[in-house]
């Protein structure tokens, strides 16, 4: 993850979801999105399955 490369902690972005999500309250596409975002930090380095395989992307992955 290009944030942890840097020194920047996951942990550290999910106050800035928490404020996004409530600030979309009502896009349900962008609250799904934050979602997606939250479980790839939750699960840690490496979850992320790259480009291409997030929400909206057609891909079953």
């Amino acid at each position: 993850m290009l944030l942890t490369t840097r020194g920047v902690p996951a942990h550290s972005l999910h106050p800035t979801l928490d404020a996004l999500a409530a600030q979309l309250k009502d896009f349900p596409r962008a609250r799904r999105i934050i979602g997606h975002a939250r479980r790839i930090l939750d699960a840690g380095p490496g979850a992320d399955s790259g480009p291409g395989t997030g929400p909206g992307s057609g891909s079953s992955a």
